[in-house]
């Protein structure tokens, strides 16, 4: 085993100016996003709604700064509280060690890099491997999992604090992280995999 191949996009180009202030501030975000599956008139629209308005309230109970990671700007409520912002893609490799916690549907790949980063999760499955993937990270130590119907800002507010204010969570992340982020997966993966083609 090489170990999990960390991927999410990312070009190796600048992050924008906007992108690098905002995460760069004083204040260190809590991210949120959903699964890249949500496009226009997809049956998952109404949950990804549902799921930025109440993070957006949840962020405004706690005072904290958030950004929204999705391409759809009518997934988002039109009005946003300052220092929570909506950005189409940013690559979460680059980001997550900015950042203090995420918020997620619950895909392995997601899942993976808040692991790499060492950052605390609250999950939010709903369909497919989603549910085994949260219930994993739970037993990890370093994530909460909510029901799509309790993801309501109140309770995504107590969630994130007791996130964020648990040393023994943070404990588990830094752990994690530390035994995710060893060698280079994706390198080491395509290697073999030529080493092996080129075998006759």
């Amino acid at each position: 085993m090489t170990g999990f191949p960390l991927y999410d996009g990312d070009d190796g180009g600048p992050l924008s100016a906007e992108v690098e202030a905002f995460f760069d501030g004083t204040d260190v975000p809590i991210v949120f996003t959903t699964s890249s599956g949500v496009t226009p008139g997809h049956p998952s629209v109404p949950h990804a709604r549902r799921f930025f308005e109440h993070a957006v309230a949840a962020c405004r109970q706690l005072g904290r700064q958030a950004a929204l990671l999705t391409p759809l700007a009518e997934l988002v409520p039109s009005w946003l509280p300052d220092g929570v912002r909506r950005f189409d893609y940013v690559p979460l490799s680059r980001v997550l060690s900015r950042s203090a916690a995420l918020v997620h549907h619950g895909g392995i790949g997601t899942g993976a890099l808040a692991l790499a980063a060492g950052i605390p999760q609250l999950v939010v499955p709903r369909v497919i491997d989603q549910p085994d993937n949260a219930a994993r990270l739970a037993r990890l130590g370093v994530a909460v999992s909510l029901a799509p119907k309790a993801f309501r800002g109140p309770i995504v507010a107590d969630a994130l604090g007791r996130l964020l204010s648990s040393s023994q969570i943070l404990g588990r992340c830094r752990a994690t992280a530390a035994r995710v982020r060893t060698g280079e997966p994706l390198n080491d993966t395509c290697r073999w995999i030529e080493q092996l083609a080129a075998v006759p």
